[in-house]
């Protein structure tokens, strides 16, 4: 029947919490499905979220969810994990989020919102392996006194009866972003973090990624204003300032950008 209640749902690689608060969730023998709901961030910004799950007693899953958000937190990580990336995203824009069995596909197109801190690492080439994509926490569903507690819809604790469990999540993301000047951008160029690029601008790219396989980043990127930390065997240490012409293109390989920057030093005067 029909459910409405309180829904919290952790995707387990964009490390953000998630809840459905009071909304109508309708579990059929065969299919759940969320009609239209809102979705809230941990800062309360929402995102409106529709789409069905279809199964076979809890296996056998397809999915196809479409998601329309506003300065919505999306992503939320502080450490680099098995990606090339990490930081606190908003976006304002719309994707769709659709599968089956161990196959996940992201395609949406997305504007960067305030509050945005995205650091890219230059100084590292692993693949992006561990993959799962979200667990579903239902509490309190209640409007025919129905609760349901601890469902895992991903991953259920049925491993005998259900092969594809065992199997990684293979994800497929096809994503253009508009990025703004309202989000900060930061380039690492070497492990230790010593030399990196720390910028604000504009541009158009476009992220492709295949599941086993590289991250593909496609675009340029204009700074309009920002620093280039630059530090020598930490003998030499200097910042120097971004000039507006600076950009950074991106060809395919995230990890082969081509920087085309023009900075300037200013040296303190030295009275003869």
């Amino acid at each position: 029947g029909d459910a409405v209640g309180t829904v919290g749902l952790t995707p387990y690689v964009l490390n953000t919490p998630l809840t459905i608060k009071n909304d109508t969730i309708r579990m059929r023998q065969e299919y759940i499905e969320l009609p239209s709901a809102t979705l809230y961030d941990k800062e309360g910004h929402t995102a409106l979220i529709a789409g069905r799950l279809a199964h076979q007693h809890l296996k056998n899953m397809s999915y196809d969810f479409q998601i329309n958000m506003n300065e919505f937190l999306f992503y939320d990580t502080n450490d680099f994990g098995n990606m090339p990336f990490k930081g606190n995203l908003y976006g304002t824009g719309n994707g769709r989020l659709y599968g089956e069995g161990n196959k996940l596909n992201v395609k949406g197109g997305i504007e960067t919102a305030p509050g945005t801190l995205f650091t890219f690492n230059l100084a590292t080439s692993e693949s992006l392996t561990d993959n799962h994509f979200v667990n579903f926490v239902d509490k309190t569903i209640r409007p025919q006194n129905i609760v349901v507690t601890d469902l895992d819809l991903f991953e259920q604790d049925n491993q005998e009866n259900n092969q594809e469990e065992s199997n990684p999540l293979n994800i497929s993301i096809d994503v253009e972003i508009n990025a703004t000047p309202n989000a900060q951008i930061v380039v690492l160029m070497d492990e230790q973090g010593k030399n990196y690029i720390e910028a604000t601008g504009t541009g158009n790219l476009k992220l492709d990624f295949n599941d086993p396989g590289e991250t593909n980043l496609k675009g340029t990127y204009n700074v309009e204003n920002g620093k280039y930390k630059m530090n020598v065997e930490d003998v030499l240490h200097k910042e120097l300032l971004l000039k507006k012409d600076s950009k950074v293109d991106f060809s395919g390989n995230g990890m082969d950008a081509e920087l085309n920057l023009t900075a300037i030093y200013e040296a303190n005067s030295v009275l003869l």
